[in-house]
């Protein structure tokens, strides 16, 4: 069993140990049960979308069957994302308020 079941990725940032994370759960496992919704502030810059974009794609590439990924890029800068990321991400995993 997966130690989340949901995630919120506000405007992290995607490191190499990252990347190599993601590689060793890819060659141990055939899914990822887990729900995500990340976000990705516009105005961080140029090296924050190429990663922030490498990793989607490449998690999105694996086709887990168990995994759901919402993504949104917020017009804003770090400190503008938190609030709406949580916001958004809640209501994503969590289904909608009631």
């Amino acid at each position: 069993a997966p130690l989340f079941a949901g995630v919120v990725a506000a405007d992290c940032g995607y490191t190499e140990a990252l990347f190599t994370y993601e590689r060793w759960h890819d060659e141990r496992a055939d899914d990822l049960p887990v729900a995500i919704y990340a976000t990705r502030a516009l105005y961080n810059g140029a090296i924050q979308q190429i990663t922030f974009n490498a990793m989607i794609e490449r998690v999105r590439d694996h086709g887990y069957p168990g995994l759901a990924l919402e993504t949104e890029v917020l017009e804003t800068d770090h400190g503008g994302a938190v609030w709406p990321s949580y916001e958004a991400g809640l209501d994503f995993l969590l289904g909608g308020a009631p």
